[in-house]
Parts: C-alpha cells; sequence; structure tokens
C-alpha cells in the first residue's frame, strides 16, 4: 500500500474524528500499554495538535496538544507495536519561538511537520530534519517498515547534521530564555544549534523557521537541493541553492558564537561540511512481500494480486520444470503459465541461489518480475523478491512489484505474491520396490533404466569412494564408499578425484558445481535422489531432475 495515497486520504479523513480522541494529559478512562515523548521543535511549539498514526498514516492512534511547555508524552493502544508517523499541526491558537526572528510567530491551522519513527521508540523530536525524512517517503510512496524508516532517518542525518547521532533524538528547546553560553556540546544542543542555523537561512521571510522546514522539506524530498520539488520550480524561495553550504556553515558559526560555549564555537569549526544531496539509491525497495501461497494449495505455480484480480498460474510449456536455475551465469529462472499457454504468465528473472530478500534492479537489471497477460507485459519498476528456500532443481518465496505498462503507465501493485516449484515426488523414481537402476528427467523427458549391474571392486574407483549407475551411459562418480549424506559436484579427497555427474556425452565440471547427490541409504543398498545440470563438449545443456538410483552393493 503506498504511502502517499494513505497519507492524503488517511489524515483527511480521520479530521472529524478528533473531537472523540481523548489526550494522554487527562483522565477519560482510556487503557494504554505504550507511550511516546514528543517534543517537537522549531524553536518550542506551544499549543499545537500532536497526532499519532500507524505506519499507514491513516489509523489514529491518539491525538493531545503541546501544551505551554512544548512536549507532551502521548499514550497510546498497545494492540499495536509498529512504526509511528508523528504529526504536529498547527491550530488557532499555536505559536513556535522563531531562532531567526527571537520571536512567537504563529504556527496556524494548515501548518504540520512530521517525523516517521521505528517501532519500539519511546522519544521523539519533530522538526526541519524529520520534515524532510518524511517528505521522501512521501514522494517516493516508501511502504514505512522499520527498516527504511531507519535508512532514511540516516541519509538526511549525514547530508545535514553529520555532527549528530539521530535526528529523532529530542533538542534542546530554544525560546525566549536562550541566551549567550545557553548551548553546550551535548547532543540536544548541537541540534538545537543546528536547527537555529536553519532558520536564519530564512530570516527574510515572515516565519523563517517554518518556511525553510517546509521548503527545504519539499526541496530535498527528490535527492537534491536544486529549487526543485520533483522538476517543479519552488515558488518564492527564500535561500540560496548556489550558496547554501557555505551559508548554512557561515548561520552555524554565527548562532555558536550568540548562543554557544566556548567549547561549541570550538567543535563548529571542526564539523563535517553538509551536503545538498541525500542518498537515495540504497534505500531497499518500498515493497514488502506477504503473500502465503494459499492460492496454490500446496502445489506448483505463482500468485499474485493487481487491485481486485488474482492471477494464479500453475502450468508449465511442454513437460518442463516451472523453474530453472542455470550455473554458468549464477542465476535462476522461474516461469509459471496459464496452461499451457505461453503469452499468459509469471515470469522471476534473475534469482539467487541463496535464501534472503532481493530488491529489483535499476534500468531493467535483474532480478526483475513481469506479469504478461495474452501477450501484453507488465514490468515492475521497484518489486522485492524473498526466496524463502532454493536448490538447483526447487524454489519457494514471495513477492511484491509495481508494475507498468509498455508506455509506462500504471498497471497496479502486487500484493499476495507468492512462487513455488518443488521437485514432484519421485514414488521409487519409476523403480518397483526392489528394482535396482535409476531414473530422471533429462530435458523434462523421463529416463528410467533397470538390471543394472550390481556394484563391485570395479565400482570403487578409490578406496573408500564408489561410481553409481549403469557405466559408461550414466555414471555418478566419487560418492563416499558406506556414508549416506548429500554431495555437490566439485567436492572430494582431491583436485582430480571430485563428486561429478555424466549422462550421453554430458558432464558436470568439476569446478562448477552443478549437481548434487543426496545418498539416502548405503552399504549393501545404496539408494538416493540426485539432480544436476550437465554440459556436452559443445556446450549444450542437459537439465537432469527428479533423479532417483537404487543399485546392490552387497558384494562390495
Amino acid at each position: 500500500m503506498q504511502l502517499r495515497n494513505l497519507i492524503i486520504g488517511g489524515l483527511i479523513a480521520t479530521t472529524a474524528a478528533l473531537s472523540g480522541c481523548g489526550g494522554s494529559s487527562g483522565g477519560g478512562g482510556t487503557t494504554a500499554d505504550s507511550a511516546i515523548a514528543v517534543t517537537p521543535s522549531l524553536g518550542i511549539i506551544t499549543n499545537a495538535t500532536v497526532k499519532v498514526f500507524q505506519e499507514d498514516g491513516s489509523t489514529l492512534l491518539e491525538t493531545s496538544d503541546t501544551g505551554a511547555d512544548g512536549a507532551i508524552e502521548i499514550s497510546y493502544s498497545g494492540d499495536y507495536s509498529g512504526p509511528l508517523i508523528v504529526v504536529v499541526e498547527g491550530d488557532a491558537d499555536a505559536e513556535y519561538f522563531d531562532e531567526a526572528s527571537s520571536s512567537m510567530i504563529a504556527f496556524g491551522p494548515g501548518k504540520s511537520i512530521h517525523a516517521i519513527v521505528p517501532a519500539g521508540s519511546t522519544e521523539v523530536t519533530v522538526t526541519a530534519l524529520t520534515e524532510i525524512a518524511y517528505q521522501i517517503a512521501l514522494l517516493n510512496d516508501l511502504v514505512l517498515t522499520d527498516t527504511v524508516i531507519n535508512q532514511i532517518n540516516e541519509v538526511v542525518r549525514l547530508a545535514l547534521a553529520p555532527e549528530l547521532s539521530s535526528i529523532l533524538l529530542p533538542p534542546t528547546l530554544f525560546d525566549s530564555s536562550t541566551t549567550t553560553g545557553s548551548f553546550g556540546t551535548t547532543e540536544a544542543d548541537k541540534y538545537a544549534l543546528r536547527l537555529a542555523a536553519l532558520a536564519q537561512l530564512g530570516s527574510a521571510d515572515a516565519a523563517p523557521a517554518l518556511t525553510m522546514a517546509e521548503q527545504l522539506a519539499q526541496d530535498l524530498s527528490d535527492g537534491t537541493i536544486d529549487g526543485l520539488q520533483d522538476g517543479v520550480a519552488i515558488v518564492g524561495l527564500v535561500y540560496s541553492v548556489a550558496n547554501f553550504v557555505t551559508d548554512l556553515q557561515t548561520q552555524l558559526t554565527a548562532m555558536a558564537t550568540s548562543f554557544g560555549t566556548s567549547a561549541l564555537q570550538t567543535a563548529v569549526t571542526s564539523y563535517t561540511a553538509v551536503s545538498t544531496t541525500v542518498d537515495l539509491s540504497g534505500l531497499v525497495s518500498s515493497l514488502v512481500p506477504d503473500g502465503d501461497g494459499m492460492a496454490l494449495s500446496d502445489g506448483n505455480g505463482a500468485t499474485g494480486t493487481v487491485g481486485e484480480t488474482t492471477y494464479t498460474f500453475t502450468g508449465s510449456i511442454g513437460d518442463g520444470p516451472l523453474y530453472i536455475y542455470a550455473p554458468i551465469t549464477g542465476v535462476g529462472l522461474f516461469t509459471s503459465y496459464n496452461g499451457s499457454d505461453p503469452i499468459t504468465r509469471w515470469t522471476i528473472s534473475g534469482l539467487s541461489d541463496s535464501p534472503g530478500t532481493y530488491s529489483c534492479g535499476a534500468d531493467g537489471e535483474l532480478p526483475s518480475v513481469s506479469l504478461t497477460l495474452s501477450g501484453v507485459p507488465y514490468l515492475a519498476d521497484d518489486c522485492s523478491i524473498e526466496i524463502i528456500s532454493v536448490s538447483t532443481t526447487e524454489v519457494e518465496g514471495r513477492f511484491a512489484a509495481h508494475l507498468l505498462g509498455t508506455s509506462d503507465n500504471e498497471f497496479g501493485t502486487v500484493t499476495d505474491g507468492y512462487f513455488r516449484y518443488e521437485t514432484p515426488s519421485t514414488g521409487g523414481g519409476g523403480l518397483a520396490e526392489g528394482e535396482y537402476g535409476y531414473s530422471m528427467d533429462v530435458d523434462g523427458e523421463n529416463v528410467t533404466v533397470t538390471g543394472v549391474p550390481a556394484l563391485d571392486g570395479f565400482d570403487r574407483q578409490v578406496a573408500g569412494f564408489l561410481t553409481l549407475g549403469d557405466t559408461p551411459t550414466f555414471q555418478i562418480r566419487m560418492i563416499p564408499d558406506n556414508s549416506t549424506g548429500t554431495y555437490t559436484c566439485g567436492e572430494g579427497p582431491n583436485s582430480f578425484r571430485l563428486v561429478g555427474m555424466s549422462y550421453a556425452g554430458g558432464t558436470s565440471e568439476n569446478s562448477s558445481g552443478s549437481c548434487t547427490v543426496n545418498v539416502t541409504s548405503a552399504g549393501a543398498v545404496y539408494e538416493g535422489t540426485f539432480s544436476g545440470t550437465l554440459y556436452t563438449a559443445g556446450g549444450t545443456a542437459i537439465a537432469i531432475t527428479n533423479g532417483f538410483f537404487r543399485n546392490d552393493g552387497s558384494e562390495l
């Protein structure tokens, strides 16, 4: 669900309900299990409305008022334990002490500043810097997980207040009593000084601190201080884009001289210079995979919902598998079709061979998610793929994606995305009970060979190691004698005696690790499963899946 749409609709929708919400400063008989101390600052802010929302921006948890001292502790239901959005809103009697004008200025209706807060926080401030972080999340439609919130707040800190450890820790409140030597080198004092210097950049305006908070948040929401918000010029800009870095340092020094101790004045001279950009490239995908796979009924396939429509496809082309892993390129491809229809399908490309969560690549690079409907492709410009489990022949995971059409027209956001391919049960691999031989799918076609010779001394290539199979048509080489376990091509006792597999002129190169052998029984009977990708001398790939072997080892 996208933050921008939720907040625009949600904050408006809750306004009418506010008269029925009780604040934490009074009685009312409301039982609350969680609390957060809110200390907003444009300088001290008095008599402003404070609202605490769930991370969706529309579910109001509680509302209260800063009162005359500019801070409030708000309690809210312990039934919710996720991230928060804290909003400080102006009203008819709200004011703030402007650090640039040194006077109380109206903080009237229609004015607000925000903070995005990770779960479990017990205190927070709401300032010009937290407003910037909020606007970044809003402009980029980010889903507010703790990871995303921490990333955004951190990139803002690094860009505009690198001397601080956090932009969420409350600053000292600047008010009419602030005087020479009021600010030392504590975290709170350094934060207050930084906010005062920012306010000074807007000193030509009637409400310097508030206007700077609004304009700088608009400007930096797209990642760059350039006087534009998402390509549109900000009207009535009160600061110089060209001189922003030097002007801010000048004001920081001046404010330290006016209100700081000598220690703070010295510290300011060694502050790291601010930046006119914030690095948004490292932000995790805004989409959170949340599928449960219920639509697949424990079968193979992929499913996902866009709007009111759920697309569940479980078919493949011919007898081929839904999932193919290519060891040469190190990526997997998952494709599930609507029956045998090749032009209606889910495609998840560029899958890793390791469990984890992966974001879509930039500019069409892998990994990627796409939905094709009757030959019309809808490609993800943002996606997140969680691989739950994976091997060379099976994969399971969930995904979320934002899909666009061929002309970048909106198609929708995929929720409840899930994909699964588990190697079909061999049920003995096509061998009757007690029957020796092997069975496997070769490029999707079954090959079953029975009546292979019993294992003997010739199959023990090196003391303690076996060759299993019908030499030379099919081989699994260098499996430890009388030992169960899972073995991968490339493992072995030395550089040239390594586990390998061969069939019909194709082989697994010892260095490729392109086969897996699971020996489940060893001794009088050797039995197990295998899979892999073999390559002929000409480079043709041979996909081996659903492999099963059983052989007599009683005469070894």
